[in-house]
């Protein structure tokens, strides 16, 4: 089986995680909040918007959403151990729980943006407070995120950033992970 993940998929990926890098780098590195950051802001919301709307209306597999049940995270984590995943198009059930994770915090960080420039709560701690905790907690999982796909990628022998870099997948067999 060929992991091919739609470029839409590879294109949206890349660009959320520039702009996140940029913002984050705006932010912490340089203390710049301004209009810029913003649009960036704004740009994530819009492109993760996109790709939602595109994994629910795509016939793709490797783009499509599921919610994984407890047993099919068991199924994985059993056959992970023994470096065995079974071949599938797009996320095993792990890594898509990884996805809903990335994405809910996206989504808390772009709620919390968007609060902090409201009148309404004008002199109001709690959204920047909120903003800064999500973006704590997204460059956590964004660790974790890349931690995982180069681990599984020698743990797997699976070269599984190629997938999300070229437009032919990655080749898997019986015996392989997914693009995480």
């Amino acid at each position: 089986m060929t992991i091919r993940w739609p470029w839409w998929v590879r294109w949206s990926h890349w660009v959320v995680a520039v702009m996140i890098f940029a913002s984050w780098m705006l932010a912490y590195g340089w203390q710049e909040t301004g209009w810029i950051h913003r649009s960036l802001g704004y740009a994530v919301c819009g492109v993760l918007l996109l790709r939602w709307i595109g994994g629910c209306l795509s016939v793709a597999a490797a783009a499509r959403f599921y919610w994984p049940g407890w047993a099919l995270i068991h199924q994985d984590w059993v056959l992970l151990k023994k470096r065995q995943w079974l071949a599938q198009a797009g996320h095993h059930p792990i890594g898509q729980w990884a996805v809903y994770a990335l994405w809910s915090t996206l989504l808390g960080l772009c709620v919390t943006g968007v609060l902090c420039r409201t009148d309404a709560l004008w002199g109001e701690d709690w959204p920047i407070n909120g903003h800064a905790w999500f973006s704590h907690a997204l460059m956590a999982l964004v660790a974790l995120h890349v931690c995982a796909v180069l681990g599984l990628s020698v743990w797997l022998k699976q070269p599984l950033l190629r997938a999300m870099l070229v437009a032919q997948g990655q080749s898997t067999t019986s015996k392989s992970a997914d693009a995480a």
